[in-house]
């Protein structure tokens, strides 16, 4: 179940969270999930969506929306933060990803979507700990 936006931030999920509690069959003990999904190849915009993990999607509260992603392999990149500030770091990031890591290595990307999982290693309340960004490749 997702909360959707053009952009990222913070905001994003100080709206998500409050519903979070209203969805069904969610993975209690799963991550919650940052979905970036590239809308416009040419201009580099993407959509950022605010999620966590459903064990089935057939009771979708209103105001969020379902979505099933394609299982498959991924590139795994963890990311520690260093600073608050993590939509900066994790623009580092994705800009090492893509502008050296992809050219570089031999992976194929098969979608135009990464997933940022944040799991009990992440601390929401203090802004630190580790993220890892999951690149679908082939």
């Amino acid at each position: 179940m997702q909360a959707r936006e053009k952009s990222d931030g913070p905001g994003l999920w100080q709206r998500f969270w409050p519903q979070a509690s209203r969805i069904s069959y969610r993975c209690t003990n799963g991550p919650a999930l940052g979905v970036v999904e590239v809308i416009d190849r040419e201009t580099g915009a993407f959509a950022y969506t605010a999620a966590v993990e459903v064990e089935r999607i057939d009771a979708v509260p209103q105001g969020l929306t379902a979505k099933t992603l394609a299982g498959g392999r991924f590139a795994v990149f963890t990311h520690t933060l260093t600073s608050p500030d993590i939509g900066g770091e994790l623009r580092r990031t994705f800009q090492y990803i893509y502008g050296t890591w992809v050219p570089k290595s031999d992976a194929c990307l098969r979608a135009w979507y990464d997933l940022e999982v944040y799991d009990a290693r992440f601390d929401a309340r203090r802004m630190c700990g580790e993220i890892d960004i999951y690149v679908p490749i082939m």
